[in-house]
Parts: structure tokens; sequence; C-alpha cells
């Protein structure tokens, strides 16, 4: 997956340092929405928003921003990790337009995660948490015991990516 987005900056942006250096930013800045809409699903707007801010001003990834290493693969396999649990969550909503899309969405990105960094074979935890909350988001072993569609899809993902790694 980050050989494939080094693939696209070289195509679009050459050799030019910055170019790189802005598409990791702007992926960061997408991590930061992605944190907000989670965390807005999981607790409230206010808590979403602070939650965005401090991960935008995170050291962690944007001290990585430098003219001769970008730790892209951190960045993209985040993005991946909050696309999945940002697709479970709309599913947990109830809302059938979205749970179309949410499926799809949830299982590719939950591959892509697995396949960008090793530290995201957490993923499995975190969908767990956001598939046990109840209606007042908390979390509730019958709640997570009755999707147990979900559940299964993302054992069968991180079972495939298990295979594909080996």
């Amino acid at each position: 997956v980050g050989e494939a987005w080094w693939l696209v900056m070289h195509a679009l942006g050459g050799s030019n340092v910055r170019f790189y250096q802005v598409g990791f930013l702007a992926t960061h800045l997408v991590n930061a929405c992605l944190v907000a809409r989670l965390a807005t699903g999981l607790a409230n707007p206010v808590i979403g928003w602070r939650a965005a801010l401090l991960f935008a001003l995170s050291p962690l990834f944007v001290a990585a921003i430098s003219v001769h290493y970008l730790f892209i693969f951190d960045v993209l396999g985040c993005t991946f990790f909050l696309l999945t649990l940002v697709a479970c969550r709309f599913a947990v909503e109830q809302r059938p337009c979205w749970v179309v899309w949410a499926l799809p969405v949830s299982a590719i990105t939950a591959l892509a995660a697995y396949l960008s960094k090793e530290a995201y074979f957490t993923l499995p935890g975190a969908v767990a948490l956001v598939l046990g909350l109840d209606a007042e988001k908390r979390w509730n072993w019958s709640m997570f015991i009755s999707r147990k569609f979900w559940i299964g899809l993302h054992v069968i993902v991180l079972l495939a990516a298990l295979v594909w790694r080996t």
C-alpha cells in the first residue's frame, strides 16, 4: 500500500520533496478528520473535535515530516485503521444506506491496515470496542455478540492478512 502511494506521488511530483511532504500532511489531516468523526460517534462533537485537534498536532506524526524520510506506512496504516473503525461505527448506527457501503469499506480498509504495518494487527481489539457499544454508547457484551456477522467478517479478514503475510 505504501509503495503504491510512493508511485502516485512520484508520478505527480517527480523528485520534488515538498510534494511528498504536502501529500503526507494531507493524509495526516484526513486522519485527523477521521478521528473527529470516530470520537464524535463514540462520545460527542466537543470531544470529537478536541481529539482531532490533539491528533493533528501530535508530534508522533507531525515530526515525521522531514526532508529525508516520511513515515507514510504509519500514516496510511492509520488512515485504513480509522476508516475501518468509522465504517463499523456507521454500521452499528443501524442506518440501512450506511450498512451497504460500510461492509466492503470495513473489510477492504481492515485488510489494507494489516498489510500496511504490523502494528495495526491491534485492529481486532478496536473493532471489538466499537462493535460492543450500545445506543447509550456503553460497551455491552450482549451487543457485541449480537453483531456476529461483523465479528465474523473481521476474523476472516484478519486470517486472510495473516496468510498473505506468511
